[in-house]
């Protein structure tokens, strides 16, 4: 069972005299932490370093709130976490990717793993979404919500204009010769 909660602890004091507030994941007997945009200094702390102001409690505990409600809809899946990648779920579930660049490294990957002909296919995909955006970089939420639909009727139209040239062209090539 995994459970997060707002720790401030003494030893992280910045120079400035303020404390960062972390979201502490608990999971499989391991802790690991996720930074807040939240500091707080020591007259907004208890003696043994909780959160006293009330506006700083509320703002946490509602991203406290949102985490456990992601973790509770993982549901079987979280066996497979540890708390390290837990963690690191939670603070990136929302982060817009940049499709072309995970393309990008994908393919790379391929190709050092001498797979390259799953490369060339990959890269064949990568460089149509590049032609029906028109740009080198867009998020994978763009494609998703707005043009997943648009995208197939495109890539279907050019699947099989590519085909009738390609037939064209050896028909051509045949009859020539």
């Amino acid at each position: 069972m995994a459970t997060v909660s707002a720790k401030v602890y003494e030893h992280h004091k910045k120079a400035d005299g303020t404390y960062n507030v972390k979201i502490c994941v608990h999971h499989k007997r391991e802790r690991k932490f996720i930074d807040t945009n939240h500091y707080v200094v020591r007259k907004q702390l208890t003696k043994d370093y909780k959160i006293k102001d009330s506006f700083v409690v509320e703002k946490v505990d509602r991203q406290l709130k949102e985490y456990r409600k992601v973790i509770s809809e993982l549901d079987d899946r979280l066996i497979d976490f540890t708390a390290e990648s837990l963690r690191d779920f939670l603070r990136d579930k929302d982060e817009d990717i940049d499709f072309v660049k995970f393309c990008d490294n994908h393919i790379k990957r391929l190709r050092n793993d001498g797979r390259e002909r799953s490369a060339d296919n990959h890269r064949v995909i990568r460089n149509s979404l590049v032609d029906f955006f028109k740009r080198e970089s867009f998020s994978i939420n763009e494609y998703w919500l707005k043009n997943a639909n648009n995208f197939h009727v495109w890539d279907y139209n050019l699947f099989w204009m590519s085909i009738r040239t390609n037939v064209a062209e050896r028909l051509a090539a045949f009859y020539k010769s």
